[in-house]
Formats: C-alpha cells, sequence, structure tokens
C-alpha cells in the first residue's frame, strides 16, 4: 500500500537511506499489504512480515491469533516469524507462545494442536513451535508484537532465559543516569561560569 498527501511525512530524520527506501516519488510505500473492496481498504498485513514457504505467502497474524484461542496460551502472546536454516538458508516456519504450562505432557499436546492449526491454516507445518514462560515475547510500549526482536532472540538461543524483572527495572533507571549527568555538568558550567563573569 502506498499513498501521498499533506499528512505523509517527508522521510526519517537524518536517515537519507531509510527515506529512499520510503519515499517512492511523491508517494509514501506503507509497508502494508492490503487489498480494496467495496471502496474500503482491508490491510493484510505487514511486507516485511510475510513468510515465503514452497513459493507460498504466510502472514504470521491470522496463524498468530489462532494459536492464541488455544487452552493454555496466553491471549495475545503467540508470535510467529521466519527464522533462516542455517544450512540451506531457507525459511523456517517458528511459532511462538507464552504459557504458564509445565507439565511436559501437557506441552507436549499443546505443541501437537499448534502444529495441527500451522498445517490447516498454511498448508505446511511448523519447523519448530516454542513454548515459553510469560513475558518473553518483546512487545513495544503499545503493546504491538516484535517479531524482528523475537526472532533475534531465537536464533541467539536466548528465548527461554527468565529475564529478572529487578534487572529490567535498574537497566531502565541507568539508562536514565546518563542523560541527567550530562544535564546536570552543563548546568554547573553555566553556573560557574556566571560566578565568575561576575566577580570579574
Amino acid at each position: 500500500m502506498q499513498f501521498k498527501g499533506p499528512s505523509a511525512t517527508h522521510g526519517y530524520y537524518r536517515n537519507p537511506q531509510a527515506t529512499r527506501a520510503l519515499c517512492q516519488g511523491d508517494w509514501l510505500d506503507s509497508g502494508d499489504y492490503g487489498y480494496l473492496a467495496d471502496g474500503e481498504i482491508h490491510i493484510t498485513g505487514r511486507a516485511k512480515d510475510v513468510i515465503i514457504r514452497a513459493g507460498r505467502n504466510i502472514y504470521p497474524y491470522e496463524l498468530e491469533q489462532a494459536v492464541s484461542q488455544l487452552p493454555g496460551l496466553r491471549k495475545n502472546a503467540v508470535v510467529v516469524f521466519a527464522s533462516p536454516d542455517p544450512h540451506s538458508g531457507a525459511d523456517r516456519l517458528i511459532v511462538l507462545g507464552e504459557t504458564r504450562e509445565r507439565q511436559p505432557e501437557r506441552l507436549e499436546a499443546m505443541r501437537a494442536q499448534i502444529q495441527q492449526l500451522a498445517l490447516s491454516l498454511t498448508q505446511t507445518p511448523a519447523d519448530d513451535v516454542v513454548l515459553a514462560p510469560p513475558r518473553s515475547i518483546l512487545k513495544t510500549s503499545s503493546g504491538k508484537l516484535r517479531r524482528a526482536a523475537c526472532r533475534e532472540l531465537y536464533q541467539r538461543g536466548r528465548l527461554l532465559q527468565r529475564r529478572a524483572v529487578w534487572w529490567q527495572v535498574t537497566r531502565l533507571a541507568l539508562s536514565g543516569t546518563g542523560p541527567l549527568c550530562r544535564r546536570s555538568l552543563h548546568s554547573a558550567k553555566e553556573y560557574l561560569f556566571s560566578v565568575m563573569r561576575g566577580a570579574c
């Protein structure tokens, strides 16, 4: 989907490479796929999230919604993404869902249900089904799934590593100390400058 008009952005701030990919002449590439029916635009998903398997396009959202309805899985805590096979380079279909379930037999039954859904919706089984504890799936501040970030954790083998809440809070607090120190130093310099100037 592309659009143009007075409310469209002129590009990314200080990022000409990303701006060139975003703007096609006067048209802005939204990065979404969609279709027009009865004068209405229906968005089907993000172009960068589409998974290509055996010549078929798989849209993660549809499978995510279906899997998140299964008993035992947390609502809106399922993410589907592609991960390249290290040997062949082909896309592997990965389904990641959050659950509080710990019983091995129940987890195996949930994996079987997810595989059944994947097969019926995409005509292909998932290459890997990962059932992770709550708060494993990364989201934006507005609650949107961060598929690329989840894929990166998966590829690094860090999906099932529990991240302690206290460590996340500490990292967040520390990330704010740098700007605070710089502002304090700048204020101190201005104060000293004004004192020295007044003494002269």
